[in-house]
């Protein structure tokens, strides 16, 4: 089994390893705001609107028993991204990450988190959404060719590892959104197998597993 108190440790330990990489490497001028926005993002905030953005998510009568959920957004550059849901009913061997140090020796956030499960019975394919934005603002805003402060930046690691900073970060607030809402009322559980587990991913990454629940 996994816990949720690894789960989070391995995504503080690549958010802290993302950040001393940008913090050896000489930004663009034009990214340096990008990365004061995310050292002043108020994570609580961010928590509860997100935990508003998953909630409606969770309804699952129609389909039978359902064992894991995701949500996966493509970006292109051009456009904002969406991620959009999706859901199945079997989700084994149930994950495990002992075998694993804590960060996994990487900071990517398109690395799998390796627990070794397979994702199966998908029953909806395209259900659900959560708006991403509300902490890949900063970011798309430079980055994004229909972002208003958009800036063309060539051949430069710089945006990759800002994404990845603010990817881990999008993790880890889905994960704290999913504990405010697990210890709430509002929650519905029905058709909800036990545990439960909800991953993320950009469309060309690994899904990574952000909770566990039951």
């Amino acid at each position: 089994m996994i816990t949720n108190e690894r789960i989070l440790a391995e995504i503080k330990a690549r958010k802290q390893k993302t950040l001393e990489i940008i913090e050896a490497t000489e930004l663009p001028e034009e990214l340096k705001p990008v990365l004061e926005q995310f050292h002043g993002q108020n994570v609580d905030e961010l928590v509860s609107l997100m935990a508003k953005e998953l909630l409606p998510n969770f309804s699952f009568e129609e389909y039978g028993e359902v064992q894991y959920m995701g949500f996966e957004w493509y970006y292109d550059g051009r456009s904002f991204p969406e991620a959009l849901g999706y859901f199945g009913e079997s989700c084994e061997p149930a994950p495990d990450a002992s075998h694993l140090p804590v960060g996994s020796d990487t900071h990517e956030a398109r690395e799998d988190f390796e627990v070794g499960s397979e994702l199966s019975g998908v029953l909806c394919g395209d259900c659900g959404y959560i708006d991403v934005n509300l902490v890949y603002g900063p970011l798309y805003n430079v980055l994004c060719e229909e972002g208003d402060n958009h800036v063309e930046l060539e051949g430069d690691e710089a945006p990759d590892l800002l994404e990845n900073l603010y990817t881990l970060r999008l993790y880890e607030i889905v994960h704290l959104a999913m504990q405010k809402l697990e210890a709430s009322e509002n929650m519905v559980k029905k058709n909800m197998k036990t545990p439960f587990y909800l991953f993320l991913n950009n469309h060309d990454w690994s899904p990574f597993l952000v909770y566990a629940m039951g």
